[in-house]
């Protein structure tokens, strides 16, 4: 649900100008490679919390000549 948030985020603010400015305050968007940062970082958190994801044990069968 996050990584669709975070999509979601980023498609907004690149339709959005980056920055600006109504009686005298000015606002700034954090930019679009920090969005794609974060949603990178927590696209993998999310894959590595997986049990098993990231190690696999096989045992060698069968007669091998290596």
């Amino acid at each position: 649900m996050a990584d669709k948030d975070l999509k979601e985020i980023i498609r907004e603010a690149a339709e959005e100008p980056q920055s600006a400015t109504v009686d005298g305050q000015t606002i700034q968007q954090r930019p679009l490679s920090d969005l794609i940062a974060a949603a990178k970082f927590t696209a993998g958190s999310n894959a590595a919390a997986r049990p098993g994801a990231g190690i696999r044990i096989h045992k060698p069968m069968g007669n091998s000549a290596v």
